[in-house]
């Protein structure tokens, strides 16, 4: 299984909607993919204490870190996934 970690703080606006926007793309393109979002209150945003937090909601094999802002091209993480499984470089 796959395992995508965002991690995230929104601001009840802008950001939300944005971020409901990339949840549904990868949702819509990664379907058996598990969602980890993981959040940091901190002032400023720790984006890696964020991202320790979605990790450890994580049980993929393989772990996706993705933006809350950013969509790639669905065609461009299947060929990263696949090279990735294909070569054992992990």
């Amino acid at each position: 299984m796959i395992s995508i970690l965002f991690p995230y703080r929104g601001d009840d606006g802008h950001r939300d909607r944005l971020f409901g926007w990339v949840l549904r793309w990868w949702q819509a393109n990664f379907p058996d993919a598990q969602i980890c979002v993981g959040r940091n209150f901190d002032r400023p945003f720790n984006r890696a204490a964020a991202r320790n937090a979605a990790h450890e909601d994580a049980t993929g094999d393989l772990l996706i870190v993705a933006d809350a802002d950013t969509v790639p091209t669905a065609a461009g993480v299947r060929a990263a996934i696949s090279d990735v499984v294909e070569s054992q470089c992990w």
